[in-house]
């Protein structure tokens, strides 16, 4: 069964088809990402001397089946091998060699992880796995697994590949990633926006069909004095009353809403009527006692 699915993968594969500049082709996504469900070896297995002599001879033979064109089979042993010998970073990284050469993609980058996880220092799996994300273009990941590969076993070829990484396709992959990166920005910041800006216009719409404000005389008093907003402090600060004018007439340049034009125009009449002085200035605050008798200038 392994066979026959690394076979349908070679048949419906062509390698030609994902070395496009920009991008892979999209008709290869699916075998690209498609889950070849090779086996993996257990990693707690305890490994003979006979395990080890026999996975190396596996190995061999894969090697051949390999040089021989014969994919498949050589997928199949080197898998032998894994199961065999799961300790060994080496075959991970040939297996991963042979996926690679046939269109498994991702197959091919999970059995470099592996060989990673086993063998940090070892240098082969970063240059598969950095020829394999090329094939993806992730050319920023690649650029990384390449010269990781070659600060541990230095090879001309892959230095060639990396430089032309570098200053061909990593500029441009930066510069598209912080574009993107900004522009994830602008659109965060405009679903914030847009959150803040419904909730100001429901709250100040709330307050003024609310207790606090004077539905007669104008004007917002203080505060309320119980849970609803209904039932106000019968008191009134200047102050209060000048940043909701501010409030609502921001929310009216925004949104004509015509209770947010009635709400200014009575605040500020109620200003000028009650909390102007005939000398000029502002009272401070219109208090919530009442007064001291009927007709008295003290309250």
């Amino acid at each position: 069964r392994l066979l026959e699915r690394v076979r349908k993968s070679a048949r419906e594969f062509s390698t030609d088809s994902v070395m496009a500049d920009d991008a892979p082709n999209p008709k290869d996504f699916p075998r690209m990402h498609a889950d070849m469900d090779l086996p993996k070896g257990d990693p707690t297995k305890e490994v003979t001397d006979d395990d080890i002599e026999q996975a190396q001879e596996l190995r061999g033979e894969a090697q051949r089946l390999h040089a021989d064109g014969k994919s498949a089979e050589a997928i199949a042993a080197i898998t032998k091998a894994i199961l065999t010998n799961p300790c060994m970073a080496a075959l991970y990284a040939l297996r991963a060699n042979f996926l690679l050469q046939n269109g498994c993609i991702l197959a091919a980058i999970q059995d470099c992880d592996e060989a990673i996880r086993i063998s940090p220092s070892a240098a082969r799996p970063y240059k598969v796995r950095g020829h394999a994300r090329m094939k993806l273009c992730k050319w920023e990941d690649a650029a990384l697994d390449l010269a990781k590969a070659n600060q541990i076993d230095y090879d001309e070829d892959v230095y060639i590949t990396l430089k032309k990484l570098q200053t061909e396709k990593v500029p441009k992959a930066v510069e598209k990633r912080k574009k993107q990166e900004q522009q994830s920005q602008i659109n965060i910041t405009e679903a914030k926006a847009t959150h803040c800006l419904h909730m100001m216009m429901y709250t100040l719409h709330c307050i003024s069909q609310g207790g606090i404000c004077d539905h007669l005389g104008g004007g917002f008093a203080r505060y309320s004095v119980d849970e609803f907003w209904h039932v106000p402090r019968f008191e009134k600060m200047l102050y209060d009353n000048a940043q909701l004018v501010c409030a609502f007439a921001l929310a009216y340049q925004v949104d004509q809403r015509p209770l947010f034009g009635k709400c200014i125009r009575d605040t500020l009449n109620y200003v000028q009527r009650e909390m102007t002085h005939p000398d000029g200035g502002f009272y401070s605050a219109q208090d919530a006692d009442s007064a001291v008798s009927a007709g008295s200038a003290e309250k």
